[in-house]
């Protein structure tokens, strides 16, 4: 089970938002998010920089890694 956390973003870490919180990774094409909150059925996270996206969506691998349980998948971006 994940316990629900809320991270607080720094300027003063190289990534302003942890990559690993309560033991939940997430990666978008082998590049990690910056994780702002985990719970049981959610996650929210910031897209790394550097990813491009067409205007119709770009499809990249995701990897969910839950202490240990990982979940691979596909995520759209879509510029906003």
């Amino acid at each position: 089970p994940v316990v629900a956390r809320t991270a607080v973003g720094s300027l003063a870490r190289s990534f302003t938002l942890p990559i690993e919180l309560s033991g939940v990774t997430l990666t978008i094409n082998g590049a990690a998010a910056g994780l702002k909150f985990v719970s049981q059925r959610q996650i929210v996270f910031v897209v790394p920089p550097g990813l491009s996206a067409a205007a119709a969506g770009t499809t990249y691998p995701i990897v969910i890694n839950n202490n240990g349980t990982v979940l691979r998948g596909n995520v759209t971006l879509v510029p906003a």
